[in-house]
């Protein structure tokens, strides 16, 4: 006597209609990833170049770049750096914006020769700080060679022997003293 003619027939499918390898297949197709890499020993000249070259691994060894499996290392992104350009009330370019660029918002900044000078100066016409006319600059171009000249001609007069002493004795000659010395020698 057999369990199944004792037992009613199931009212739902039995369970070996449903195909364990055909779940497995697919769970396998879904979850492993192939990778392009040529293999061990035969990756010479090869560089992974996507993603799909790491394949589901870490990165290779044997392969001498840099290489980010899983963009692991790799730098970020960053925002663009470029500046629109901006223009003041009299319509000129706003430079400033670029030495700005990085600072932070209470840091001030001087880009311009006229923000640097006091604001006595920027108030007021001060005549002194007016540009020297022709006759003044030639005037001081004269006083600065003349004074140069001077202190270049001291100098090379200083160079300069002024007195040679004359030798007393007149003048030696150092061959006849050395044949001197060399027969001495020899005679010894």
């Amino acid at each position: 006597m057999s369990l199944t003619s004792v037992l009613p027939a199931p009212i739902q499918a039995p369970a070996d209609s449903f195909d364990d390898r055909r779940v497995e297949r697919a769970y396998r197709e879904l979850t492993t990833v192939t990778s392009r890499a040529p293999p061990y020993g035969h990756r010479k000249g090869w560089v992974p170049r996507s993603q799909d070259d790491f394949g589901d691994g870490g990165a290779y060894p044997e392969v001498h770049v840099a290489q980010y499996p899983r963009g692991m290392g790799q730098s970020k992104k960053t925002s663009s750096t470029t500046l629109a350009l901006q223009i003041d009330s009299d319509g000129r370019v706003k430079y400033e914006a670029i030495a700005k660029q990085g600072h932070g918002k209470d840091k001030v900044v001087h880009s311009r020769f006229n923000e640097l000078l006091p604001a006595e100066i920027k108030k007021g016409f001060d005549p002194e700080l007016e540009r020297p006319d022709e006759d003044e600059v030639q005037q001081t171009t004269e006083k600065t060679k003349s004074a140069l000249e001077k202190l270049v001609n001291s100098k090379i007069a200083a160079a300069m022997p002024t007195h040679v002493p004359e030798q007393p004795g007149g003048a030696q000659y150092i061959r006849s003293v050395c044949l001197l010395f060399m027969s001495i020698q020899c005679n010894l």
